[in-house]
């Protein structure tokens, strides 16, 4: 689940984020509290059965967590999203929350809303986040069953988002579209609307280089990318955007500016990345920050892509290759065809 922290870094203002990426301050941070779910959706990325996680990794203990809080205060880090997994499945969830927060960080969380009890919610009403982000996965109790393997997936949501509402709190909705829920999304919308909550939706669905029994791809929409790849046919035209070919990490909305640390403790500039392999609690959060900076300028697009008509309009990102090809330093031959197929197609091969 980083596109988060409340768009933080966009909210920040313009002299900040410059500065921030002149001098690479990160101002924002991703704290992947766990792989731990109460739901087991198919399309996951991150998710871990509690007796998966041993061979992959050891998760990380509160006094840690409040540790790389303190450690990213002190670089400069102001805006923190608290995620997961389910970040309320960290056996200290609690204890983490409420000290991160104390720290000043403008705080988003994210959750699907479902394990909230009364110890989270008279937590949340004494220590408000700036926003909590969630993922509504259907209209009903049986869109839930399927998407996610719970029963009243639906009907308990929406109790804790009226619940979080008379609290004042600021809530954000996201809907990741698969095939088992397409068809609610014009009542997911209704409902949105009618709660005055602001939603969107993503088809991009990304198959897991972290260990996740993720069905992905067999869950995406026909052709899910098609919409998202003509809003860039406008640039086609535009030689210097097609000369100005970024590097890989140029793409990411956290470039220089921000980090994720993941439930092992690994840092990346990506949720969706298995490398680089940074470790942040044997290096401390300053130096893996250093090696992180260093491994963003150095990363350059694979030879194929270089030389690749499309290059400069391709949608592809450092998230693109690896969970196409399983690194960041490979082009899916595939993925090449998908791109070279939809682009002849839309400008007839111009």
């Amino acid at each position: 689940m980083s596109k988060d922290a409340f768009n933080s870094i966009a909210a920040a203002p313009y002299e900040m984020l410059v500065r921030a990426k002149q001098n690479a301050i990160p101002l924002s941070a991703s704290f992947e509290l766990t792989p731990r779910c109460n739901f087991n959706c198919g399309m996951c990325y991150v998710h871990l059965r509690d007796s998966e996680i041993a061979s992959l990794g050891k998760e990380l203990s509160a006094e840690q967590w409040i540790s790389f809080g303190r450690q990213a205060m002190q670089a400069g880090t102001l805006f923190l999203c608290i995620t997961g997994g389910e970040p309320t499945r960290h056996p200290e969830f609690c204890r983490i929350y409420s000290e991160l927060s104390r720290m000043g960080f403008i705080i988003t969380l994210q959750s699907n809303l479902y394990r909230l009890d009364d110890e989270c919610f008279e937590l949340l009403k004494a220590l408000p986040p700036q926003c909590i982000k969630f993922t509504i996965y259907g209209a009903s109790d049986e869109t839930y069953r399927k998407v996610c393997g719970v029963s009243d997936g639906f009907t308990k949501v929406i109790y804790n988002i009226k619940r979080l509402k008379e609290l004042g709190i600021f809530l954000e909705a996201v809907t990741t579209v698969t095939r088992d829920n397409v068809d609610d999304l014009p009542e997911i919308s209704r409902l949105m609307k009618e709660l005055t909550i602001p939603w969107m939706s993503s088809t991009g669905l990304r198959k897991s280089v972290r260990g996740a029994d993720s069905q992905a791809q067999a869950l995406r929409l026909p052709n899910s990318a098609y919409a998202h790849l003509c809003e860039d046919v406008e640039n086609v035209t535009d030689k210097e955007k097609r000369r100005n070919v970024k590097k890989p990490c140029e793409k990411c909305r956290d470039y220089r500016t921000g980090f994720w640390i993941k439930w092992d403790g690994k840092m990346s500039f990506c949720s969706f990345l298995d490398e680089p392999d940074i470790d942040a609690v044997s290096l401390g959060l300053t130096e893996a920050w250093k090696r992180l900076v260093d491994f963003e300028e150095k990363l350059q697009w694979p030879e194929e892509c270089q030389k690749c008509r499309w290059s400069g309009i391709c949608p592809r990102c450092a998230a693109t290759l690896a969970t196409e090809s399983g690194t960041v330093n490979k082009v899916s031959k595939d993925y090449c065809r998908y791109i070279d197929k939809i682009f002849s197609y839309m400008i007839g091969g111009k």
